[in-house]
């Protein structure tokens, strides 16, 4: 009879160990470390804040009309229109999208619209063609239109630019890099790079002051076919001295892939002098700040000197082109010093012109701080 006694009070013994066990663990559970919540905002648009629900759950809801923001009724606009992006800037919505009317048989790519709000978006103002000055016109494929990071008051576009009907390689040469078409279409019967466009919030026209190509197909036949070497939306920094732009090669192929290009920061253009020297004068302008700041390089041989004169050329006192001792080197931020010192500051809100005299260098940006 002892047996079973002793047989039950195991099973005891066991289940209370288990109880401990289980006892431990829901005390381990409840000491978790908490969640760092901060003062972040939390949505609940998913579990990750949640412990339980009990008798409540997680809703859905969807948006509401609030009626059409803009219509088809321009020239320019038909059922081919398409959506692109909405974004705020200065207390304005611009609202970019494609305008395609489909009259002209010969038009294969549409325009580029923006319209602008300035209440919130319960009304538009309509666009009129983005014009691109004198420069001839071309075929952009996507423009990329986007502030740049250092100077958002100045926007720029790495513009896809495809040159319908320019054949580089023959069938052979498209084969060998594996070019796949679809359906009827082949894709090496045309070319395309990119260039650089540049323009202003709420402007109607492009300035393409350069023609030359910005991104170029390269080496090999992989980018000498149609609809490849799109830049993708999106300047950006990368790290010291260094932006990232994006861009697709090697389009209807195996080897389709997005590089990433790397440029000096402010490096998409400057004014450049050879050796023997050259120079440049701004237009009259004014500032606020107390010290003038460059982004310049030169050789071991160069240099830059900055000069600053009233509107009708004369060099100010103190800050003649030879009160200013030879600046030597590549520096991104440089603060320009005259015999006297950096600052400007008196000169602040007066109308004034720089004269920058350079020889083997480069300059890339300047700004008052």
């Amino acid at each position: 009879m002892s047996r079973p006694v002793a047989f039950l009070t195991a099973a005891i013994g066991s289940c209370v160990a288990g109880a401990v066990v289980i006892a431990a663990l829901a005390t381990a559970e409840e000491h978790e470390p908490p969640i760092e919540l901060g003062s972040r905002r939390k949505l609940f648009v998913d579990r990750t804040l949640i412990d339980r629900l009990d008798g409540a759950t997680l809703k859905l809801h969807e948006p509401v009309s609030a009626g059409t923001a803009i219509r088809i009724d321009k020239p320019w606009e038909g059922p081919a229109n398409f959506g692109m992006s909405v974004i705020e800037l200065d207390g304005r919505l611009l609202m970019y999208y494609r305008g395609w009317s489909l009259v002209d048989p010969k038009d294969e790519s549409g325009v580029a619209c923006v319209a602008e709000s300035r209440d919130g978006g319960a009304t538009w103002t309509k666009p009129v063609p983005m014009s691109y000055g004198d420069a001839p016109r071309e075929q952009f494929y996507t423009n990329n239109t986007q502030p740049y990071f250092r100077a958002p008051h100045v926007f720029v576009a790495p513009a896809a630019r495809f040159m319908q009907g320019r054949q580089v390689l023959d069938e052979q040469r498209a084969e060998a890099v594996g070019l796949r078409p679809i359906g009827k279409h082949v894709y090496f019967k045309d070319c395309s790079d990119a260039v650089l466009l540049t323009t202003r919030a709420g402007s109607t026209a492009y300035d393409q002051t350069f023609m030359e190509t910005f991104i170029r197909p390269g080496l090999g036949d992989s980018n000498w076919v149609s609809r490849t070497n799109y830049p993708l939306t999106g300047i950006l920094p990368a790290g010291k001295g260094q932006m990232q732009l994006f861009v697709s090669r090697n389009c209807m192929q195996p080897t389709w892939h997005i590089e990433r290009l790397l440029m000096r920061t402010d490096g998409f253009a400057s004014v450049s002098a050879p050796w023997a020297g050259g120079e440049m004068v701004t237009k009259p302008l004014t500032f606020t700040g107390g010290e003038l700041e460059i982004n310049y390089r030169t050789g071991a041989a160069g240099s830059v000197r900055i000069e600053i004169q009233d509107p009708d050329g004369a060099p100010l006192a103190g800050f003649a082109a030879a009160d200013c001792p030879e600046i030597i080197g590549d520096e991104i931020e440089r603060v320009v010093a005259w015999e006297a010192g950096s600052d400007v500051e008196a000169l602040a809100g007066k109308p004034v012109r720089l004269r920058f005299i350079l020889a083997d260098a480069d300059l890339f940006s300047f700004r008052f701080r």
